[in-house]
């Protein structure tokens, strides 16, 4: 069965992507599958405890989609904290959507956009939050400080 132009299905995320971010250093990554469900593991106590997990996006940005139920808060519930840090830690990109019935959270590779934005970057968890208490100059240095050559 051929797929739509730019699609991508399940089997393609098992592609190891390039890297050269803080955190991991010049060498390939595992699979966003392999991260994505490290990053599951770690936040949500594993794949049974999230809704069916679709697999796709596009060439360019391959994602994952799941639904999980309930609030995500920093404090009360530690599900949010423990999806940014497992997501730093893999290198991976979250994102956190409502839904009627609960929240659609999202993983996928880091977005390269070429501007020199904190979307191009993969700082270590410690890094992005220095920058982030610092301001917006900080960010502005973090972004610089990591743009490709």
């Amino acid at each position: 069965m051929n797929k739509p132009e730019g699609q991508i299905r399940g089997e393609d995320l098992d592609e190891h992507t390039p890297c050269d971010c803080e955190c991991h250093g010049p060498k390939p990554l595992p699979s966003l599958r392999e991260r994505a469900l490290r990053v599951i593991e770690v936040a949500f106590g594993g794949e049974h405890h999230v809704g069916r997990i679709r697999w796709g996006g596009t060439e360019r940005y391959p994602d994952c989609k799941f639904s999980v139920y309930g609030t995500m808060a920093s404090w009360d519930d530690s599900r949010l904290t423990r999806l940014v840090v497992a997501a730093h830690d893999e290198c991976v990109r979250a994102a956190v959507r409502p839904m009627p019935q609960g929240l659609v959270v999202e993983l996928s590779d880091r977005w390269r956009t070429g501007k020199n934005t904190i979307a191009d970057t993969c700082p270590t968890l410690e890094a992005h939050v220095a920058a982030i208490r610092g301001g917006r100059a900080a960010i502005m240095e973090l972004c610089e400080s990591m743009r490709e050559p």
